[in-house]
C-alpha cells in the first residue's frame, strides 16, 4: 500500500548521531559518568540499544547510576568531558549542503533535539547552525509532543513534513502523527532497531539522506511506502 503526501513544505531533524557525528566522543562521557560512581559503563553495543531520549530510565538508572542522580548533574559530567574534546564532533558530510538545497526550494529545515539546551547552544554557535536551520529545538525529551507543537506553534501541517532520526522511538513518534520518516542506518542506534520502526526510507550516510529529501522537494507531491 503507498501512502501519499501534499508538497513537502519542512524537514525535521535529530541532531546527535544524525546531523553530527559524535558518537565516539558521547560514548567516553558514558564511561566518564559511570567512573565517577566506581561502575564499569556498559559496553558501547548495550548502549546503542538501549539509549532513547528518555536515557535516564532506558540507560542510566537501569545500570546502576543513582536513582538521586539527575539529568542536570549528568550534564555536568557531559559537559566538562566535552570540554576536553569540544572539537572532535563534527557534521557528517553533505549536511550543510542539503539544507542549503532544500531552502532553495522552499523546504526550510529544523532541529528537534533531546540534547541539553546549553550544550545545543554552544553547538549552534560553533557550527553556525542559525545561519542554515530555521528553527532550532533542544531539551526534547517527548519528541511526538515538541513535534506537535510545530502545527499550533507555527502552523506547519506535519503531513507534509518528513522527519529524520537514528533513533527507533522518534521515528515512531514521527509516524503517529503522518509524518514522513528516514531512518538513519550510521547513528547511534542499531540497524535492526531502525528497520523494526519501519521509517519510510532509510539511509546509509548522509549523501543518501540528501539525495531523498531532494527528491522530495523536487517532487509536485511525495510518495513512501507505508
Amino acid at each position: 500500500m503507498k501512502k501519499k503526501f501534499s508538497r513537502l513544505t519542512d524537514v525535521f531533524c535529530d541532531w546527535n548521531g544524525t546531523l553530527l557525528n559524535d558518537l565516539a566522543v558521547v560514548y567516553g562521557s558514558v564511561k566518564r559518568i559511570f567512573e565517577t560512581f566506581d561502575l564499569k559503563a556498559p559496553p558501547l553495543a548495550v548502549y546503542q540499544n538501549d539509549i532513547s531520549s528518555d536515557y535516564m530510565n532506558t540507560f542510566y538508572w537501569k545500570y546502576g547510576i543513582p536513582k538521586t542522580f539527575t539529568a542536570e548533574e549528568l550534564n555536568k559530567i557531559r559537559m566538562r568531558y566535552f570540554e576536553e574534546r569540544w572539537d572532535k564532533p563534527r557534521l557528517f558530510p553533505r549536511v550543510i549542503e542539503t539544507v542549503g538545497g532544500l531552502k532553495n526550494l522552499g523546504a526550510p529545515t529544523h532541529i528537534v533535539t533531546s540534547e541539553d539546551t546549553e550544550i545545543m547552544r554552544r553547538r549552534i554557535d560553533q557550527f553556525s547552525l542559525a545561519r542554515d536551520f530555521d528553527i532550532i529545538c533542544a531539551d526534547a525529551k517527548d519528541k511526538r509532543a515538541r513535534l506537535m507543537s510545530f502545527n499550533a506553534q507555527y502552523d506547519i501541517a506535519l503531513s507534509s513534513t518528513v522527519y529524520v532520526d537514528d533513533s527507533a522511538d522518534g521515528i515512531a513518534a514521527a509516524k503517529s502523527l503522518g509524518m514522513a520518516t528516514i531512518g538513519i542506518l550510521f547513528g547511534y542506534q542499531p540497524e535492526w532497531r531502525i528497520r523494526n520502526a519501519k521509517p519510510d526510507f532509510t539511509a546509509g550516510n548522509f549523501r543518501e539522506v540528501g539525495r531523498i529529501l531532494l527528491s522530495m522537494a523536487n517532487e509536485e507531491g511525495m510518495r513512501s511506502a507505508s
